[in-house]
């Protein structure tokens, strides 16, 4: 969804820069949340 509304305000402000914050918001996200969205952590036996 965070994507989606990037892209739609990109191309109304800054058309020539949607792809390059599409991908800045795709490694941003990877770099803060490298396990995932909905990761939970394995519970231990």
């Amino acid at each position: 969804m965070l994507i989606g509304m990037v892209r739609a305000l990109g191309y109304v402000y800054l058309p020539g820069w949607v792809d390059i914050m599409t991908f800045v918001l795709l490694i941003g996200t990877l770099l803060t949340r490298p396990q995932g969205l909905f990761y939970r952590a394995a519970r231990t036996a």
